[in-house]
């Protein structure tokens, strides 16, 4: 199991959105060792290595990029003179500093590791949402020989829904999850940074992955949209499975007018109905309180997807 020195980035990675905070109970932190092995032949596929079978010999440390020494317990040799893992290369013996950018390398990497779902409150009757931060530049999911999804960048957050293909045994969920990541060589229609010219390429699962409970029913996005001279906010919502009942409540806290005191004001509150899974409200804002380097004003912003079935289900945000 990972601990505290071999788990980096064990903080939860969404505190704008916040469901929980307490990783374990509310939130399942899947940084750490891997099981892990290239793909040079792309035969991983055929040869159905995303079945939770099989030996694999090679571990790797998330959310390290494989080109990175830090992904295979090296970091502690990293500089200057020494900044890119070797592994990673199909002829390492001909690679130099010269020439690493460009030097064929392994284009495929499969991941591998059992994941057992919390069992407690906050996942009871939830779904189990495995959430990848990023990886570049083509993800593939699988849990338990399940496909459960394909995901194109290299930048953003993505999820994939592991509920269903949960197995169960004396009441605990668990899975095998495999996720295989590629990035090409021959990325000339991929948005690419700077770590392709300048820098050591990145490839693979580079920022956190996790997994937290969500109800079938919750918010997908949402947008806000401020207007100081009418001292009001605009809130556009998208939810998902939300029947003819569900309705959304906004609850905004105002800041205080000195950090350390009570705030400002009460608490505003609004409910707004959800039809076609959309909803719109405007909220008068009161008192105004803008942000600005000397005072930092901002606002606590909850917002509850319910419906007349189901419990509420909370995330909140802070929105100057």
């Amino acid at each position: 199991m990972p601990n505290e020195l071999a788990q980096p980035r064990p903080e939860y990675p969404r505190p704008d959105r916040q469901r929980g905070l307490i990783e374990g109970a509310d939130w399942l932190n899947l940084n750490g060792p891997w099981q892990f092995r290239f793909d040079g032949e792309r035969r991983g596929v055929n040869d159905r290595w995303f079945l939770p079978k099989g030996e694999w010999h090679e571990q790797i440390i998330v959310p390290f990029c494989w080109e990175s020494l830090a992904a295979w317990g090296e970091g502690d040799a990293a500089g200057n003179d020494n900044y890119y893992a070797t592994r990673v290369f199909r002829n390492p013996l001909e690679v130099t500093r010269e020439n690493h950018r460009s030097a064929s390398r392994y284009e495929v990497g499969w991941y591998r590791r059992e994941i057992e779902v919390p069992d407690g409150a906050a996942w009871a009757g939830k779904r189990a949402i495995l959430t990848v931060g990023a990886a570049d530049f083509f993800t593939d999911c699988w849990c338990n020989g399940v496909h459960l999804g394909r995901h194109e960048g290299g930048y953003t957050p993505f999820e994939f829904d592991l509920t269903d293909a949960l197995r169960t045994e004396n009441g605990q969920r668990s899975a095998t999850a495999l996720v295989r990541v590629e990035d090409p060589m021959d990325n000339h229609e991929q948005p690419v940074g700077k770590q392709w010219s300048w820098y050591t390429t990145t490839s693979g699962i580079w920022q956190t992955i996790f997994i937290e409970p969500r109800d079938a029913t919750f918010i997908e996005c949402f947008r806000i949209t401020t207007d100081i001279d009418a001292a009001s906010a605009a809130f556009e919502f998208e939810c998902e499975n939300a029947g003819d009942d569900c309705r959304i409540e906004v609850e905004i806290t105002p800041p205080p007018y000195v950090v350390g005191q009570p705030p400002a004001g009460e608490i505003i509150r609004a409910v707004a109905p959800v039809a076609d899974d959309k909803a719109e409200i405007r909220v008068a804002i009161a008192p105004l309180l803008l942000w600005g380097p000397n005072h930092p004003h901002l606002y606590d912003v909850t917002l509850r997807c319910c419906a007349a079935s189901a419990n509420w289900m909370w995330c909140a945000a802070t929105s100057a």
